[in-house]
C-alpha cells in the first residue's frame, strides 16, 4: 500500500520468512508475530493461519488463552472452556465436578438467573432467585414466564416446599389454581396397570389406586397388611 493511501494499515506485517529461505511467506502454524518478555517465554503468538494464542505458542483455535483450563474461541464463534473444539456456543469440559455460577452481590431485587428464549411466540422463560417480587421470597427458586401468561409458574422454597400456581407453598407440594376443575392426575398407559398414590407414616402404608387386574376398580389397599380395605 502507498503510505498516502487512506486504506493503508498503520502497521503491516508481511509474514515473510527470514532471508536465505527464498522469501517465502510463513504458513500454517508458523508464527508471524510474537510478543515476549525478552527471554524464551512467549506472552502472545499470532500464527500464519490466523490463530492467536496467549500463554501458548500453539493455539488450537482462532483465539486461545491457556492457564487454568484454557479458553478458546473457534472460527465459528463457539467458545470452549477446557476444550479447543467447542461443539456449541459455550462448551465447558472438565475432568471432575462442573458447576456454572451466575452470581450477584446485590440485595433482594437484583436477580440471578438464566433466561431461555426461543423463536416461537411467548417462548420466554427464566430460572431465577434473589427477587421476591417474582418468586415470593428472595431465596426462593422460581420458574418464571416472561411473556404470554407471565408470572412464576413454580417455586421451590428454602424448606423444600414446592408451589405450583403459588409462590408461598404451605406444604411439600402445594398446587393452586382458579380453574374450577383443577385436579391432580396420575396416569399409567400400560395394560392392567395400577396408577396409585401412596400414603405412608412410621407404621403403615396405604395406596389409593385403580387396579387393572381387578376390573379396574378403585381401591384403598393396605401395603402393610397386604389386603384391600375398600373396592
Amino acid at each position: 500500500h502507498s503510505p498516502e493511501s487512506p486504506t493503508a494499515p498503520a502497521v503491516e506485517i508481511s509474514g515473510l520468512k527470514k532471508s536465505g529461505t527464498g522469501g517465502a511467506a510463513r504458513a500454517g502454524t508458523e508464527p508471524i508475530l510474537r510478543v515476549s518478555t525478552g527471554g524464551s517465554g512467549s506472552l502472545m503468538e499470532l500464527l500464519a493461519n490466523g490463530n492467536v494464542g496467549i500463554g501458548t505458542t500453539s493455539p488450537q483455535a482462532l483465539f486461545a488463552v491457556t492457564g487454568g483450563r484454557g479458553t478458546y474461541v473457534a472460527s465459528d464463534g463457539n467458545v470452549g472452556i477446557g476444550t479447543a473444539a467447542p461443539a456449541s456456543h459455550l462448551d465447558i469440559l472438565g475432568t471432575g465436578e462442573e458447576l456454572i455460577r451466575v452470581r450477584t452481590t446485590g440485595a433482594n431485587g437484583n436477580l440471578a438467573g438464566i433466561e431461555l428464549l426461543g423463536g416461537a411466540t411467548n417462548a420466554d422463560w427464566a430460572i431465577l432467585t434473589n427477587r421476591s417480587g417474582f418468586s415470593g421470597a428472595a431465596d426462593n427458586l422460581a420458574f418464571y414466564k416472561n411473556s404470554g401468561t407471565t408470572g412464576a409458574k413454580m417455586v421451590i422454597q428454602n424448606d423444600g416446599n414446592v408451589g405450583i400456581g403459588t409462590t408461598g407453598p404451605d406444604h411439600m407440594l402445594h398446587i393452586r389454581s382458579s380453574i374450577l376443575d383443577n385436579f391432580l392426575e396420575v396416569e399409567s398407559t400400560g395394560t392392567d396397570s395400577y396408577p396409585h398414590i401412596r400414603l405412608t407414616n412410621d407404621a403403615r402404608s396405604y395406596q389409593l389406586q385403580t387396579c387393572g387386574t381387578r376390573s379396574d376398580n378403585f381401591e384403598i389397599y393396605s401395603e402393610t397388611g397386604g389386603s384391600t380395605k375398600l373396592a
